[in-house]
């Protein structure tokens, strides 16, 4: 099994999952209005979102440099 790609599916899933919540909040009028008081939520959200991404990078850092 070939694991040349499997750094990318963390990022595919992200994204998916940004994808829509922005579109859950666009499409809610109300949601626009209380994104202001959603600061921690956002603050969570990007700190997984960060998280998601190093830890892709090192994925494809360790199969770049065939560790895995």
């Amino acid at each position: 099994m070939k694991l040349r790609f499997i750094w990318a599916v963390p990022l595919v899933l992200l994204i998916m999952i940004n994808i829509g919540l922005l579109l859950f909040i666009l499409s809610n009028v109300h949601g626009l209005k209380e994104l202001a008081s959603l600061e921690l939520f956002i603050l969570m959200w990007l700190f997984i979102t960060f998280t998601i991404i190093f830890g892709a990078y090192q994925y494809f850092i360790w199969i770049k440099n065939k560790r895995m």
